[in-house]
């Protein structure tokens, strides 16, 4: 996830600048601007989650008969400048939480990101009810023609969506009618052109990533694009230039109150100045020749944009070549993958899915984090992300019936299940997990051994073979890490986990800590494992 938010705002901040050089050539040819960068932010937001989730089927239209697979678009990137291959290396242990116990960020990151766009949701309609209020106390009358709203301390501005009224401030009732209408003009010139309610769903597309800082820099360029192209539709009507500057100067040195995020006249004072400059500037002798020049550096910059590789595509050859365990990755074909599709069980309570997704190969642990493999060999992957190898095993006629899963030095060979087996053994984890409470005895069970290992004996009988001989190859950290929790001082049952994992929070002597048990039918424990409490 972390990975993600990274590549997210590498190909934002690649695409505002490409949003930036084609400004620059709209504005050389005198064209509106506002869409340039309502387009930067619709693709902020589309093209990571398109890139890292579709895949598409070409047609075979040179040859027919030829069977296509779908290509994934993540795969069609270079990821040399993904982000991915940074975070890769600086968090190992996060990418595989779910396999080793490690805590994992990524629920973390997903609740601030949730509790950002509802602060941001719940901030926009504070602010639109706060508005709403005001207006009811605002006079109308009407001004060069308008009706308008007369406020105290706000405006000139547009307010309103499904029916955009004009806010006049007060100070401006007084004023000369010519510089009054000149007023109304613009804010007019907003309502014909719907700039409240495309300020408005940019606004509301800021709230799906709130995090995302270039979209917030994106969305302050569409404002000023907003204002800079509505100046340039008031002088076109044919108002007169002079006048039009001197009234925006007037309206920015009397600055009024804030009214939300709406199509406002009066700016701050350096983005005043540059709207004057645009709007008096003559066209350059080399205008002609610039824009197309800038207008190409901003389509080369949305070519990188789309070349970022989301962390989930494929890493390239020398990436992995430069792998801590310098394991070589090596093509494959999407026809092969299909090969290793299926269920393969670990003990009664723990399935492997393989899964392929065009030229990539998945594993998932019984509704734990998706991991992928990359092939190094014939039916050999590894997995960049953990500590784990697969070889996939077949039988006299060349099919595929099991797999050895190397972790931790430990070699497993895990049986593929007919698809009826596989489904009859999900449906028992996820009846497993579907428990509310904690199997009997389970904290009596744990505090016992807890115990035990605080004094330096751990029966391995209590484990699956293949837990007790993980535990057996790490006994000796094992005991130091519980030594130095303490024994048990209180338990309490919290519940049982997604995984079908009891959930127990212990206060030791020296830490308090979440236990995560999985117990088999025979009462045998295949997986634990803790994590400190903060």
């Amino acid at each position: 996830m972390l990975a993600w938010l990274a590549y997210t705002i590498t190909v934002s901040a690649l695409l505002g600048a490409s949003a930036l050089l084609a400004e620059r050539a709209a504005r050389l040819r005198r064209a509106p601007t506002r869409w340039i960068w309502t387009t930067a932010i619709l693709a902020s937001l589309l093209l990571p989650a398109t890139i890292a989730s579709v895949s598409v089927q070409l047609p075979p239209v040179f040859t027919p008969a030829a069977d296509t697979t779908p290509v994934a678009l993540r795969d069609t990137t270079s990821s040399v400048l993904a982000p991915a291959l940074i975070a890769a290396r600086s968090l190992p242990a996060s990418a595989g939480a779910a396999w080793s116990g490690v805590s994992n960020p990524d629920p973390l990151v997903k609740r601030a990101w949730a509790a950002l766009s509802a602060t941001m949701l719940l901030a926009l309609a504070a602010s639109a009810l706060a508005l709403a209020l005001r207006k009811r106390r605002w006079p109308q009358r009407r001004v060069a023609g308008a009706t308008v709203f007369v406020a105290p301390d706000a405006g000139p501005a547009v307010v309103g969506l499904l029916r955009p009224r004009i806010v006049l401030p007060a100070w401006l009732a007084g004023a000369p009618p010519a510089q009054q209408a000149l007023v109304i003009a613009h804010e007019q010139a907003h309502i014909d052109a719907r700039d409240p309610q495309l300020l408005t769903v940019a606004l509301c597309l800021l709230v799906l990533m709130p995090w995302n800082l270039p979209l917030w820099w994106q969305l302050r360029r569409l404002r000023h694009a907003i204002e800079v192209d509505c100046d340039a539709r008031v002088l076109r009507a044919g108002h007169d230039l002079q006048d039009y500057g001197a009234a925006l100067i007037d309206v920015g040195q009397r600055q009024s109150g804030f009214v939300g995020a709406v199509a406002a006249m009066a700016e701050s004072r350096s983005f005043l100045e540059q709207r004057i400059r645009l709007m008096v500037q003559s066209p350059k002798r080399w205008s002609q020749a610039a824009a197309p020049l800038a207008g190409g550096l901003a389509v080369c910059m949305l070519a990188v944009a789309a070349q970022v590789a989301p962390p989930n595509a494929a890493q390239p050859l020398a990436a992995a070549a430069a792998d801590p365990l310098d394991r070589q990755q090596v093509p494959v074909k999407a026809s092969r993958l299909v090969h290793y599709i299926g269920a393969y069980q670990l003990d009664d309570l723990t399935l492997i899915e393989v899964t392929p997704d065009g030229r990539r190969l998945w594993m998932q642990m019984s509704r734990q984090q998706r991991i992928e493999l990359y092939p190094e060999a014939d039916d050999k992957f590894f997995s960049r992300d953990v500590d784990a190898q697969v070889t996939f095993k077949r039988d006299a006629n060349g099919k595929v019936d099991a797999m050895l899963l190397r972790q931790f030095g430990l070699t497993q060979q895990l049986p593929r299940l007919s698809p009826d087996a596989g489904a009859a053994l999900d449906a028992k984890i996820a009846r497993n997990a579907a428990r509310t409470k904690p199997i009997a005895g389970g904290a009596a069970l744990l505090q016992r051994h807890i115990d035990r290992a605080v004094d330096g004996k751990i029966d391995l009988q209590l484990f699956t073979p293949a837990l007790a001989q993980k535990v057996a190859q790490v006994q000796a950290r094992a005991l130091a890490d519980v030594q130095k929790f303490g024994k048990v001082k209180a338990i309490t049952a919290l519940g049982v986990s997604i995984t079908g994992h009891d959930l127990y929070r212990v206060h030791h002597e020296h830490a308090v800590r979440d236990w995560h048990v999985l117990l088999t039918d025979s009462g045998k424990v295949a997986h634990v494992y803790s994590r400190e409490v903060f």
